[in-house]
This record gives structure tokens, sequence and C-alpha cells, in this order.
């Protein structure tokens, strides 16, 4: 039985590193954001939730930028390429939709 590979190491280590820091983005900023959810959160204070918030920003860019420089940029040239392109078939696809 063979296996076919979509997506290399350095794709999917972008897609979970971009991801996982981005949930955590959102987890941190949104108790600042709805101050209801404060409430949930026993001993919160908003200026830790604050720092917390702009660690996880910054770590969202790091990892990002660390998996972009340390992964195979000529592959993740080509996906973005491919993201990029609007090819016929895709104009086909778009007229069809409802």
């Amino acid at each position: 039985m063979s296996q076919l590979v979509r997506f290399s190491i350095t794709e999917r280590a972008l897609h979970w590193a971009f991801a996982l820091t981005y949930l955590a983005l959102l987890a941190s900023g949104l108790p600042l954001m709805f101050g209801g959810l404060q409430a949930w959160i026993r001993d919160y204070s908003p200026v830790i939730g604050l720092r917390l918030h702009v660690a996880c920003g910054v770590l969202w860019i790091a990892a990002t930028l660390a998996v972009v420089l340390a992964g195979n940029r000529a592959r993740l040239g080509a996906t973005l390429r491919d993201l990029t392109r609007f090819a016929r078939a895709d104009a086909a696809w778009l007229r069809r939709f409802p």
C-alpha cells in the first residue's frame, strides 16, 4: 500500500506553528475584549492578561518566522504560488457555485 504525501514537513510545521500560536493569541485576547470572561478566570489581572496577549503575539510571529527560515523555503514558495494562482478550472468552479 503506497502513501501519498500532500504536504511536506515544512508545510505541516508552518501550519501547526501558525495555528496553535494563533489560538493562544485568540484565547489570551478574549478576556481583554469581553470583560465578562475575566470573572471566569480565578485571580485574573488585566495587566498580566495584556502582557500574556502581547507575548502570544510575539510567539505567533517568531514561530512562523522560525519555520519559514529553518524550513524548505523553496517548497513554501511553490505552495504560495499555487495558492495565489487563479486557474481556468477555478473560474469554471466559481461560475457553477450557487
